[in-house]
């Protein structure tokens, strides 16, 4: 070591002259210090200007020159301690080292022996090890503990934090301006406002009008003008100083409702927090009782504040696009015109000035919210609602703010579903507009809005009322054809309320409306066998092994019960009862077949049964029908007529049995008028004696009547028809030949036994006399029809049926076929009851080969073969030899033949032939016409038009008759060729002609020859009467049913002949005989074509149409001017048809539009005819009757009253309470809307419809009141609903107080009974409430739901075991939850409207929605997977339906309901449940600050949490400062600089000693394998000891020292006390607004300040925006190789510390200065992190990352990571 390095007379160890100047830390020296003359080869570190990398002074240095460490810590800035030495350095004393002798300086200074080698005689082991043992080592210990406390004395401390924001003071006019013109001024830097405070004044929307108008602003709004002459500026304040303004004003918002909301009990431990940077102030600290609304952070509070301010900022400016009212109301003379906004469209100037504040207010609002100072939540939710109330002129505006906003509003989807909602209802109101092509990128928008929201998440169409309302429109906007479309379809129809008829709430009468309705719909097309398999179903079908009999008993029941209504329902009845049974019964002997032990079910038990108990057996009036149909029964062998006898008289039921009691048993009534099908003598003396017993005298009374009664019928059918006798005239034959719809006297007389006696004689004469006997010719067709009339009038349908069948066996007659033909279309329904279509089907085939084989042709019976083809009424091989005759016939040549002339050429030929009356020339010339003019379709048109016109012409009038008898001449034989397309014409010329035409051309006077002239091409077989009426009858009455509707108005003169014609066309062919007389008298023949064709009127869809005209007849007959015959005759075609047995069957089968007809409210106007409604009644009571005319009964008084078990069902019965109810209630809705003692009609109206819900009601109650309170009026739906929710809320109170399931039952059956009554009265579902009434029983409701949802939670969630009696069953929570489930869809389907008045009650949806949540997470482990979704879905529907002002607490509920650590578990495992929960962002950022006792082997839960305060953590705007020279930046006596807006005292940061470099860890982003292999290799210079710590003795000189410390220039205190401000993008600030996360394991942190120099770019520091413009540097290390100190944190203070209870104002400031050996017993508010296991939270007011401007305060201290390599951020 050389011994000396200095020259001679230099002192190196004497202060500098200038270190004076030097003391201080923030002093500087610019003088260049001495360089040392060994090293004058080298460029000094002083003479490089900015010098940052001491490196390079390392790399440089000899290795003999131990150059102080880059990393050491002054102690002293005047004393220099020297190097570390063999000796101290004591300058003065002329040590032996410090004399630079020749020896010294060439060979070293050496320590010589103190003893000499040979002088030592022992070992000082002994001496050395005893005076360890006796306390060295302690001593040593204590030594180096109180050198480490001295050294920590020395380190420097953390100065009072000088940063603050600027507080608000109330400024003269002057200085208020002022400010403002500064603020304004962009060339006022933005840190001189920062030191001064803030004006007073500045709140709500006149803060945001001054930013864009600071002329107009809170400032300037003075009557005095202000001194100074201050001008501001017009121009809109630049964004950026307006954000700061905003910013400043919310921090001391924020600090005022901190001091507010501060609890002020001593004894209750408070959290520690960080201070506000905002001063209190006297205005900041007002004790005023403020709640916030949500139980968040102040920042967030303030958030929500000011978006709402700016909100209401937004809403102004778009009030100002008020469009014109349209509305024109009646202003009052002398009273001002209504104000409404101020509007800008019609101004120009105050467009433009609108537009330039309108673009300032979005772009400051693109700033707000990219800085998170606008809440996501309430903006997105305050868009979606005002689109709904938004104008056309504001539309586009909220439109283009929703488009920008779309993420947040997919993410929060409650207001992403009504926004999806909102934009279709704008869409259908723009595709309204007139002007639609003006909002086309308007209508764009929206339909983008709605895909996008759809792309993002398909769960914003999950709503039920915008499905219900706009799913038709959406529909047309988005991919509807996939299975993601069909899942929605069905989620959304799901919780959609529908009443599902079950077995607690069905009844026997239901059911057998329901079974009698599957028979009522019996026709010609019904499927005999698919009804069968439908009637007996369940436990009554024929395919099970051993059916219920009970069950088939209670079928068959039925099936007998409905067959008693033959006379007035049907004839086709009795044989519809055969046909089924026998279906039943050959399937179940099909498939007992099958069966090892087959056992097949008689029906005789089942037969006998009903004949003996039931009470429709037992009435009088059935015994005709019970005698048809057990008869056919007994014909076709299921039932035994034997065996029936047998039973009787084996039972004691037969007259000899009863002897002289006088009670005779029904079954005797039952027994004569049974038929027997055998001639045997001994049957016939057994019926004899059972019914007369032992009385001869009886016994032959009862042989003569019979005899008599046969004899009188057998000469009547002689009268009739003579010729089966072999008569040509008998009696008044000659005049009865001609009668239409004969009906023999004796038949209503005669029993079905006697009938069937009279057959064996009647039907073998009648065939008999079908086929040439000799000089007996055949039978004609008037015989035929008269003998088909016959059995007719006795319901013998099988008796005709076997006579057709013989007839087109044995006759030839082509007549009597086309009667055969028109009979069986007639008789459609009997055909297909009897099961006869196949028989029938094979003997036509038979008869048209024999036509074939004759050379002769038959249309019509191939048609009809080809109709029953087509009907699958015939066999297979049937229909392959129909099909293949069809194909046989020839195609007529004209339809291909195109026109040789024109058909004028032919018109004056047929005009001609026409007038004169030339028959024969009219049907010569059709086929000439055909030959002339092609196919018939060429000429068709011109050719019915001449027709017509020339019936027409007035001048033909006089020889009417006979044109008209040519021209159907000439018609029937042009349909001849045209194969049935003349009905097609007159349908498409009828059909083309408007109610006016139709009344002018029957009004004239040649009308009654064109109605004429239609009716005989009907009976000719060309056009039909469906045609007619549907054409020409039905829109005449409705043309005139409507004009004599409106008060005051009458029919004229064409109109009432009009009426007329079309009156006796319906007389004519609705009813048999017909009833009209101004038209020609038909012929037998012309009847039977009228009746067949009839028929189709009352099939199908064509009998809806007569059924809805009927009452348009009604009103018609009671018209005043029109003819009283005419009135006479509507009055009587409408009874005929109400008794008519073919529309009655068909009236009841479509009894939900007959009911619709008569009752309809256009039939109780006040301004009508106040007899017009009870007519309508009458007449639907006549039709719905089943007795004869002289049998109806007055209807009884009006009431409820519970039906009686009759034997048959009713339908009349049924429907006259109904009438009754809806006359009761129109009435009042009448004198309601008349306002005739309105009170007392609501009154009335309230009661009535009280007393009929609130009362406990039968199943068969509940169908009645559905069916009376449908259709109902507006008032009467209204009072209904009311008063059916509040019958509800009664209900379900009662079944949440339920003790047993019994109880829990019958309230749950009452419920769905209310329910099926309301839903059958809110038809309109789409039609919005407002009625307060209805609206305040809903909320009853719906309040009653959430506390029944919170019964069912506590019953499904307890665990208490109780003790129950066995017999005794408690209520089950499931079939609860099912019925409250029902009563939410339906009340949240029923559309409320907002109530008009703010201060008007709402329902608690927050409450109910947690209640329901807590539902689903208590039944979590219960539910499937649909289960789930389905109750996942209908949370989502409750908080869809919540008011606007309600969802916000609704989402709070919500999320408050998920923060138990069990409900979270929950959560996780269910992330259906989790993923419908309404998004909030949260309140609190998951950081904290960990004490240096946490690692990752040992973690804690001593976490200090921080909250994110967006408003007050405000970036450093100071100017860049100033290079600093002086050397001695960091000295242990200078204090640390606190410049951050997050206090350091916070962390309670104490410098103990000097770290390693290398050892420090930074947290950066980029983080590479290459940057952590770099870590890895330390270079050597890093690898110094501890030496730097010595007492400076050693010689250490001073440029040493200043070199060592030229790495500590003024750059890096700037780093230090004034870290740079993060960049201002939303993404920077949101990294730098909080500390380290906290990660999943705990890692040890080390709170060092950094204390190196700028980082790498720092050159390119821009001191406006306080940010580096290298942004690839990692700005969140707590450390680098230039910052080893460490500040751990003082974990020695365990007491729990206290806060001052004083106001903020009242408090001292708080600072840092003490020094670390005291920081054990201050109490300050900069605080830090608690110790050991108890955990201190801050409640919300924690401190915030920015304070480290980025920088992450979470280390490792020395420790290096695992791994080797550098760890990465958790704030990342």
């Amino acid at each position: 070591m050389p011994t000396h390095r200095y020259p001679p007379g230099v002192n190196p160890y004497a202060p500098l002259p200038t270190s004076s100047s030097m003391s201080g830390v923030g002093s500087s020296s610019n003088r260049v210090p001495n360089q040392h003359p060994l090293k004058s080869g080298r460029p000094s570190s002083l003479s490089r200007a900015g010098v940052t990398a001491p490196k390079v002074l390392l790399d440089d240095a000899d290795i003999e020159d131990f150059a102080p460490p880059e990393w050491r810590t002054v102690m002293n800035s005047r004393v220099d301690l020297g190097y570390p030495d063999f000796y101290p350095s004591r300058p003065g004393f002329d040590q032996p080292e410090d004399v630079l002798t020749e020896e010294n300086v060439k060979n070293g200074f050496s320590g010589r022996n103190f003893v000499a080698v040979g002088a030592e005689v022992f070992s000082m082991h002994g001496p050395i090890h005893q005076h360890l043992s006796s306390g060295g080592l302690n001593l040593l210990q204590q030594l180096g503990k109180e050198l480490i406390e001295k050294r920590q004395e020395l380190m420097p401390q953390v100065g009072e934090r000088t940063f603050r924001i600027p507080v608000r003071v109330t400024y003269n006019d002057t200085k208020r301006l002022q400010f403002l013109a500064d603020l304004s001024n962009p060339n006022v830097p933005l840190h001189r406002l920062m030191r001064t405070p803030v004006p007073h004044g500045f709140k709500g929307v006149e803060l945001l009008d001054a930013m864009f108008s600071p002329s107009t602003g809170p400032g300037t709004g003075h009557n005095r003008n202000p001194s100074g002459g201050v001008k501001l500026s017009s121009e809109p304040i630049p964004l950026d100083r307006a954000l700061w303004f905003i910013r400043v004003l919310g921090a001391n918002e924020i600090s005022a409702h901190r001091g507010r909301t501060q609890p002020l009990a001593v004894a209750t431990p408070v959290p520690v927090s960080a201070p506000s940077p905002a001063v209190a102030t006297p205005s900041s600290t007002t004790t005023i009782a403020a709640t916030p609304t949500l139980p968040v952070t102040s920042n967030d509070w303030y958030t929500q504040e000011f978006t709402n301010t700016f909100i209401t900022w937004l809403r102004i400016q778009l009030g100002q696009l008020a469009l014109p009212n349209s509305n024109k109301t009646v202003i009052k003379s002398g009273a001002p015109p209504p104000k409404g906004p101020a509007s800008v469209l019609n101004d120009e100037n105050g467009r433009a000035k609108w537009l330039a504040k309108w673009d300032y207010s979005a772009r400051l609002m693109r700033e707000l919210y990219n800085r998170h100072l606008l809440s996501s939540r309430i903006l997105s939710g305050w868009l979606s609602d005002y689109l709904s109330h938004s104008n056309l002129a504001q539309l586009g505006f909220v439109a283009q703010m929703i488009g920008e906003h779309l993420p947040d509003m997919a993410k929060h989807m409650s207001n992403a579903r009504y926004c999806v909602r909102a934009a279709c209802e704008k869409l259908k109101e723009i595709r309204s507009f007139p002007a639609t092509a003006s909002l086309a990128k308007v209508e764009a928008m929206l339909i983008s809005i709605i895909k996008s929201l759809y792309e993002t998440s398909h769960e914003a169409l999950l709503s039920p009322t915008t499905w219900r309302l706009h799913s038709d429109l959406l529909q047309t906007l988005l991919p509807s054809t996939s299975n993601t479309w069909d899942d929605l379809r069905r989620r959304n129809e799901a919780l959609w309320f529908s009443t599902i008829v079950d077995e607690r709430s069905s009844s026997p009468r239901r059911q057998q409306m329901a079974e009698i309705q599957k028979l009522d719909s019996i026709c010609e097309d019904t499927n005999m066998i698919d009804l069968t398999k439908s009637f007996f179903d369940g436990t009554s079908s024929a395919s099970l092994n051993n059916p219920d009999i009970l069950k088939l008993e209670e079928k068959i029941f039925i099936l007998l019960n409905w067959a008693m209504g033959l006379f007035q329902l049907g004839s086709h009845r009795p044989y519809a009862v055969y046909t089924i049974l026998k279906h039943w019964h050959n399937q179940h002997e099909e498939h007992q077949s099958k069966q090892p032990r087959p056992h097949v079910i008689e029906f005789f038990p089942i037969l006998y049964k009903w004949l003996d108990t039931s009470a429709a057996a037992r009435k009088e009036e059935n015994v005709h029908a019970i005698g048809i149909t057990i008869g056919e029964l007994t014909r076709q062998g299921i039932f035994s007529y034997g065996q029936y006898l047998q039973a009787l008289i084996s039972k004691g039921q037969t007259a000899r049995s009863s002897g002289g009691t006088g009670r005779k048993s029904h079954h005797l009534a039952l027994l004569k008028a049974m038929p027997i099908f055998v001639v045997a003598k001994d049957l016939l003396h057994q019926r004899r004696i059972a019914l007369c017993g032992d009385d001869l005298e009886a016994r032959k009374r009862e042989e003569n009547d019979e005899t008599q009664l046969m004899d009188q019928f057998k000469d009547e059918v002689m009268e009739y028809v003579p010729e089966v006798f072999g008569l040509k005239r008998y009696k008044r034959s000659a005049e009865l030949r001609e009668v239409l719809d004969y009906q023999l006297p004796t038949s209503s007389k005669m029993s079905r036994y006697l009938y069937v006696q009279a057959r064996f004689w009647l039907a073998p004469d009648a065939g008999f006399q079908l086929k040439a006997r000799g000089d007996t010719p055949a039978m004609d067709a008037s015989t035929f029809a008269r003998v088909l009339q016959v059995f007719r009038s006795c319901r013998g349908f099988a008796t005709i049926a076997d006579f057709v069948i013989r007839a087109l066996q044995d006759s030839e007659d082509d007549a009597i076929l086309d009667v055969i033909l028109d009979t069986v279309r007639r008789d459609a329904d009997v055909w297909t009851s009897m099961d006869g279509w196949s028989r029938l089907g094979d003997r036509l085939l038979d008869r048209y080969h024999g036509l074939q084989t004759q050379g002769r042709d038959h249309r019509r019976t191939l048609d009809f073969l080809v109709m029953l083809a087509d009907k699958g009424r015939l066999t297979p091989d049937e229909q392959e030899e129909v099909t293949h005759l069809e194909e046989e016939m020839p195609k007529p040549a004209t339809e291909d033949i195109p026109a040789k002339l024109d058909f004028k050429e032919s018109l004056h030929g047929l005009q001609q032939a026409l007038v004169h009356g030339r028959e024969e020339a009219a049907v010569a010339l059709a086929p000439k016409l055909f030959t002339r003019h092609g196919s018939f379709s060429n000429w068709s048109t011109p050719w019915w038009t001449a027709i017509i016109d020339l019936l027409q012409h007035p001048a033909h009038q006089h020889a009417n008759s006979g044109i008209l008898r040519t021209t159907i001449s000439h018609i029937v034989a042009v349909e001849k060729d045209t194969r049935n397309a003349l009905n097609p014409l007159i349908n498409g010329w009828l059909g083309k002609m408007t109610p006016s035409a139709l009344i002018d051309m029957l009004g004239r006077r040649a009308g009654p020859t064109i109605c004429q002239l239609l009716l005989e091409l009907v009976y000719e077989r060309c056009l039909s009467v469906v045609t007619v009426l549907d054409r020409l009858v039905y829109p005449i009455w409705k043309y005139a049913s409507t004009t004599v509707l409106v008060p005051r108005k009458r029919l004229s003169g064409k109109q009432t002949q009009a009426v007329v014609s079309s009156v006796n066309i319906a007389a004519q062919v609705l009813v048999s005989p017909p009833l009209a007389h101004s038209f020609s008298s038909l012929t037998v023949f012309q009847s039977i074509i009228l009746l067949a064709s009839r028929q189709a009127v009352f099939c199908g869809t064509n009998v809806q149409g007569i059924i809805r005209h009927v009452p348009l007849l009604v009103v018609l007959e009671r018209i005043g001017n029109l003819p009283e015959t005419t009135s006479e005759t509507a009055r009587a075609t409408i009874r005929r048809l109400a008794m008519t047995a073919e529309f009655k069957t068909a009236a009841f089968r479509n009894l939900n539009v007959l009911k619709d007809a008569f009752l309809s409210s256009e039939w109780t106007k006040p301004s009508l005819d106040a007899g017009l409604e009870d007519r309508m009644v009458d007449t639907l009571k006549l039709i719905m009757s089943e007795k004869p005319l002289n049998a109806l009964t007055p209807a009884p008084k009006p009431g409820l009253p519970n039906l009686d078990n009759n034997a048959r069902f009713s339908a009349w019965r049924w429907t006259r309470i109904v009438l009754e109810m809806r006359v009761e209630f129109k009435g009042l809705a009448m004198r309601i809307a008349n306002g005739e003692e309105v009170a007392e009609a609501r009154q009335t109206l309230n009661r009535l419809v009280h007393v009929t819900l609130d009362r406990e009601t039968t199943p068969d109650d509940t169908d009645l009141l559905c069916e009376a309170f449908g259709g109902m009026d507006t008032v009467v739906t209204q009072e209904i609903l009311a008063a059916g929710m509040d019958r509800l809320s009664s209900l379900l109170s009662q079944a949440i107080g339920a003790e047993t399931q019994h109880q829990l039952e019958g309230f749950i059956r009452s419920i769905d009974q209310v329910l099926r009554i309301l839903d059958s009265t809110n038809r309109q579902p789409k039609q919005v409430i407002s009625d307060h009434v209805v609206l305040a029983a809903r909320h009853k409701l719906l309040d009653l739901l959430a506390v029944a949802l919170q019964s069912t939670e506590r019953n499904i969630s307890s665990d208490q075991d109780l003790m129950i009696h066995h017999d005794i069953s408690p209520p089950q929570p499931g079939d609860f939850l099912k019925v409250v489930l029902n009563l939410l869809k339906f009340a949240l389907g029923i559309l409320a409207a907002d109530p008009s008045s703010p201060s008007m009650p709402k329902p608690n949806f927050p409450h109910l929605a947690a209640m329901f949540f807590k539902v689903v997470v208590a039944c979590h482990t219960a539910l499937v997977i649909d289960s789930t979704q389905m109750m996942c879905d209908m949370l989502a529907y409750i908080i869809d339906c919540t008011p606007p002002q309600s969802r916000l607490a609704c989402q709070i509920a919500l999320l408050g309901e998920t923060t138990p650590t069990a409900v979270q578990a929950i959560l996780a495992d269910m992330p259906i449940v989790s993923s419908i929960l309404p998004h909030l962002s949260p309140v609190m950022r998951n950081t904290a600050l960990v004490g240096s006792d946490v690692t990752d082997d040992h973690p804690s839960d001593s976490a200090l949490p921080l909250d994110d305060r967006k408003w007050e953590l405000f970036e450093q705007m100071e100017p860049r400062p100033r290079q600093i020279k002086h050397q001695d930046l960091y000295l242990s006596s200078a204090s640390l600089k606190d410049t951050s807006s997050i206090p350091l005292a916070l962390f309670s940061p104490t410098m103990t000693r000097d770290a390693l470099p290398g050892t420090a860890t930074t947290w950066s982003d980029e983080l590479t394998d290459n940057n952590e292999k770099e870590d890895e290799a330390c270079p050597w210079e890093e690898l110094a000891s501890e030496r730097d710590l010595g007492d400076g003795f050693a010689g250490q000189p001073g440029f040493a020292k200043q070199s060592a410390t030229s790495m500590f220039d003024g750059v890096e205190e700037y780093n230090i006390a004034e870290p740079p401000t993060p960049p201002s993008s939303h993404e920077s600030s949101d990294e730098s607004a909080s500390a380290v996360l906290l990660s999943a394991q705990p890692r040890r942190m080390s709170t060092r300040i950094s204390t190196h120099a700028l980082p790498h770019g720092a050159e390119n520091y821009n001191p406006s925006n306080g940010a580096s413009s290298n942004t690839s540097t990692s700005k969140r290390g707590s450390g680098s190789n230039k910052d080893p100190i460490s500040i751990d944190e003082d974990d020695s203070d365990d007491e729990p510390e206290t806060v001052d209870p004083r106001p903020a104002a009242k408090r001292p400031r708080t600072s840092s200065k003490s020094t670390a050996s005291n920081t054990a017993g201050r109490q300050t508010t900069g605080g830090k992190a608690p110790a050991g296991g108890a955990r201190k939270t801050t409640g919300g007011k924690g401190v915030s990352r920015k304070a480290t401007s980025g920088k992450s305060v979470k280390g490792t201290g020395s420790k290096a990571p695992k791994g080797g390599g550098r760890r990465k951020s958790q704030a990342d």
